[in-house]
């Protein structure tokens, strides 16, 4: 459990294992974070979750979008590069079509 402005929660964040029977508060070093298959730790004013196994961090919802945008506006660049690629193709084939209609040769 997390609670960043501390108005609930003391320590803000604590986490919790399954005992023998119960429910039972888990030890967590607030510098170090708490390990399970998903490795917690606060940082600043967010509780901030990785993969244990990985390393990999878990990204908020913001972080996600960002990703994303940045993933879209790459494709993006990438479409328009092509575009200009694919128009740069089609003038050099129509000049060479107009040199070889000039020469009296059908390209067609």
């Amino acid at each position: 459990m997390f609670d960043p402005t501390s108005d609930y929660l003391k320590p803000r964040f604590q986490a919790f294992r399954l005992g023998r029977i119960r429910y039972v508060r888990a030890l967590i070093h607030q510098d170090q974070g708490y390990t399970s298959p998903c490795w917690a730790k606060v940082v600043g004013d967010q509780l901030r979750l990785s993969v244990t196994a990985t390393g990999e961090p878990l990204l908020t919802n913001w972080e996600r979008a960002e990703v994303e945008k940045g993933r879209a506006e790459a494709e993006a660049a990438r479409a328009e590069a092509e575009r200009e690629r694919a128009d740069s193709e089609s003038e050099k084939a129509r000049r060479y079509a107009e040199k070889l209609r000039a020469l009296g040769i059908d390209p067609d």
